[in-house]
């Protein structure tokens, strides 16, 4: 008699979890059409993520994944003019490598860009022990994506959530203020060794075996950055990607080739280059991207039009 009362308790708990698993889904794809059509619903790291899916398919040669450092790499409508290829920026403040993975999953069910370009910093800010949980917390909204737009409860609640409307992902960085150490690259001011955390490194070859299995090559890239990079970490960036086979660029130690000058190029003290750094490091980007791959020229492509810059 107790056994059988133990196999219907344990069959109540198996339909309960069931019914609730089918129903995370039922809302997972209802909160994606409400978010592919209202970017604001989610939050500020995820914008360029899910305004990028709001493009057609197959349409992205180019797709930048990192921290806010990404958002001062390019100017997309301005390098499409220039390049004629088509680049948009995924990243978002604070995202972390775990999240950069996941991006590019969620990218490749409707794009095929060439090239995946990541920016390092999330690879050498000081390491927090809470990235073990933006790991787990990055597969569970990967599959249930109703955890990842969470914020649609917000706004179906009517509150109001910062959001900062962007540019294919660009967003302007236009003010000044200077104030760093333009020796910063010196290898006397940080002799120390940079060790990469491991869960970094794993995935960096997850997000490098990514790129394979879907056709894109990967290029890390180090932005300008008085406040965050050094000596140390550089060595270290690039002992990791000799020893993955990764291709590396960093820009800090070309800041006299490009013309980066931190009392004007700056929008808070080296943390970030501002939209003048940005006008700096875009050419030398474009060059460096001309010179190395074999990127597709859409101008003279109607279907193209719209990436190039709006007029004022």
């Amino acid at each position: 008699m107790r056994e059988d009362t133990l196999k219907k308790k344990i069959i109540r708990l198996a339909l309960f979890l069931c019914t609730f698993l089918i129903v995370l889904v039922i809302l997972s794809a209802i909160f994606d059409v409400l978010r592919s059509q209202n970017p604001e619903y989610v939050s500020e790291v995820d914008t360029g993520l899910w305004l990028s899916l709001n493009e057609p398919s197959d349409t992205v040669d180019i797709m930048i994944v990192g921290d806010s450092e990404t958002l001062s790499m390019i100017q997309p409508r301005q390098f499409y003019a220039d390049t004629g290829s088509t680049a948009y920026i995924a990243g978002g403040a604070g995202q972390a490598v775990a999240e950069c993975y996941y991006t590019l999953k969620y990218l490749y069910r409707d794009q095929s860009p060439k090239l995946i370009i990541l920016e390092s910093n999330l690879l050498t800010e000081p390491f927090r022990k809470s990235e073990y949980y933006t790991s787990i917390r990055n597969i569970t909204e990967y599959y249930l994506p109703i955890f990842r737009t969470h914020n649609v409860w917000g706004y179906l609640a009517g509150n109001s959530i910062p959001w900062r409307k962007s540019d294919k992902g660009w967003i302007s960085r236009n003010n000044i203020i200077p104030g760093v150490n333009s020796d910063y690259m010196s290898p006397d001011l940080h002799p120390e060794v940079y060790e990469i955390p491991a869960i970094r490194k794993y995935y960096i070859s997850q997000i490098k075996k990514l790129c394979e299995e879907n056709g894109s090559e990967l290029l890390v890239v180090t932005m300008p950055s008085a406040r965050n990079f050094n000596y140390s970490k550089l060595t270290a960036l690039q002992q990791e990607f000799e020893q993955q086979n990764i291709s590396y660029l960093d820009l800090n130690t070309r800041n006299d080739e490009i013309g980066i000058d931190w009392t004007v190029d700056t929008a808070d003290e080296g943390d970030h280059i501002n939209d003048t750094g940005m006008l700096k490091v875009m050419p030398y980007l474009e060059q460096y991207l001309e010179e190395n791959y074999d990127l597709p020229d859409h101008r003279g492509d109607a279907a193209y039009d719209s990436w190039y810059p709006v007029e004022q």
